[in-house]
């Protein structure tokens, strides 16, 4: 239920990092929020970011719900960026 918007952000840096919205479902789900809730006035929503561990490494999915949009109807989630915890904060080629 819901829909997702990935950001210009998002995909820019899902090609650089070579990461897909499923790890950031899985990050999501999976793993744990380690910084939530942060609203900004500017684009009216609240910011999380989540912790998980892809492949063996870290992986941090940082998304935010639109305050404009109904939560519990039809939610709206904005994908803004995903990171690996490598030095390059690219997914490892070692698997």
């Amino acid at each position: 239920m819901g829909r997702y918007h990935p950001s210009k952000h998002f995909r820019d840096q899902m090609a650089d990092r070579d990461f897909d919205v499923f790890d950031m479902e899985y990050a999501i789900r999976n793993g744990s929020c380690i910084e939530g809730g942060l609203y900004c006035e500017e684009l009216r929503n609240f910011k999380y970011t989540f912790r998980g561990n892809i492949e063996g490494t870290g992986f941090d999915a940082v998304f935010a719900l639109s305050a404009d949009q109904d939560f519990i109807q039809s939610p709206l989630m904005v994908l803004i960026t995903g990171c690996f915890k490598t030095a390059s904060g690219r997914r490892s080629k070692s698997y």
